[in-house]
C-alpha cells in the first residue's frame, strides 16, 4: 500500500522538483496565459504596427487605436492622398493564414470604402466603391491632362502574384475632357466628351477587359477597351487599346470635327465612324 501511495506522489514531487505546477492548475494556467496574449494582441497599438509593418509606399499621420480597429488622420499611397482612413481588421481569417481588412477614406475630391482579403501569393478586392475626380489621379495613373469624375463600384477583384484573373464591377466617368487630339492644338482648351459607362467584362492574360458606352454628350460612342497591365499590383504604365465607334450628336461642337475626321478610317450610311485611336493614346 506504500509503495502505491508514493508512485502516486512521484510525478507531483517531480514535478515541484522541476518547479512546474501540478496537472491539475496547468489547464487554468495556459488559459490565462492565451487571455493574456489575446490581451496583448487586441491592444496592439495601430501606431506601433504601422512602423513594423507597413510598407514604404503607404504613409501614415495622426495614427490612433489598434492594429484591429484603428484611425489615420492623414495616409497616402504614391499619387493618391487620403485623410479620415478608417480600418477594421478581422481576426478569425488570422488562424486560416489570410489577412481580411475593412476600410474607408476621403480623398481630395472623393471617397474610398471596401473590403480586402490577402494571403500569400493572392489578393481579393470586394464591394470597393471609390469616386474621385481624375485630375487627383492624374499623378497615380498618367492620365495625360484628361478631366472629369470617376465613380467606381467593383464588385470583386482577384489578384494571383499581383495579376488580375477576374474581375466584376463598373466604372462611370461624367464631365470627360480631353486634351486636344493633335499635338499642334497642345494650347487649344479640353473637348468636352460627355458622361460613360465602363462595364468590367473579365481578363485575358494580362489585360483588362471592359465595354463602353456614352451617357449623354456630343458623341454616341460604342467601344471595346484592353488595358493591358505592364507592371504586378498597378496600373501605372498600363497600355489601353480600343475598338471603338462613334457618332456625333446634333448638338456636338466643331471642334470635335477635325481630330474626328484625323482618326476615323471608314464611315457608314448611318453615319457611324470607325476609329483608330493609336495615334492619340501614343500621346497620354
Amino acid at each position: 500500500m506504500h509503495r502505491r501511495l508514493i508512485g502516486r506522489l512521484r510525478p507531483a514531487v517531480s514535478a515541484n522538483a522541476a518547479g512546474l505546477p501540478p496537472r491539475a492548475a496547468r489547464p487554468w494556467l495556459a488559459i490565462a496565459g492565451a487571455a493574456y496574449v489575446v490581451f496583448l494582441v487586441a491592444s496592439f497599438p495601430a501606431g506601433t504596427a504601422q512602423r513594423w509593418f507597413a510598407p514604404e509606399a503607404l504613409r501614415f499621420d495622426g495614427v490612433d487605436g489598434t492594429i484591429w480597429t484603428g484611425s489615420a488622420d492623414l495616409a497616402s499611397l504614391p499619387g493618391m492622398p487620403m485623410r479620415d482612413l478608417r480600418w477594421n481588421l478581422d481576426a478569425l481569417p488570422l488562424l486560416l493564414g489570410r489577412i481580411s481588412v475593412q476600410f474607408e477614406a476621403r480623398l481630395a475630391d472623393g471617397s474610398l470604402r471596401g473590403a480586402m482579403a490577402v494571403s500569400p501569393g493572392a489578393v481579393s478586392v470586394a464591394d470597393l466603391q471609390a469616386s474621385a475626380n481624375l485630375a487627383l489621379l492624374d499623378g497615380a495613373l498618367k492620365l495625360g491632362g484628361v478631366q472629369g469624375l470617376a465613380s467606381l463600384n467593383l464588385q470583386s477583384l482577384e489578384l494571383e502574384d499581383g495579376w488580375p484573373t477576374a474581375v466584376t464591377g463598373s466604372l462611370r466617368i461624367e464631365q470627360l475632357r480631353v486634351p486636344p487630339l493633335t499635338p499642334s492644338d497642345a494650347s487649344a482648351a479640353p473637348i468636352p466628351f460627355g458622361n460613360f459607362e465602363v462595364t468590367l467584362s473579365g481578363v485575358a492574360g494580362r489585360s483588362l477587359l471592359a465595354v463602353v458606352q456614352d451617357a449623354g454628350g456630343p458623341l454616341e460612342i460604342a467601344a471595346e477597351l484592353a488595358l493591358e497591365l505592364v507592371r504586378p499590383y498597378s496600373l501605372a504604365g498600363a497600355a489601353p487599346s480600343v475598338a471603338a465607334r462613334v457618332r456625333e450628336r446634333p448638338d456636338a461642337p466643331g471642334e470635335l470635327a477635325v481630330p474626328l475626321n484625323m482618326l476615323t478610317v471608314a464611315t457608314d450610311t448611318e453615319g457611324w465612324r470607325t476609329l483608330d485611336l493609336d495615334p492619340w493614346l501614343t500621346t497620354l
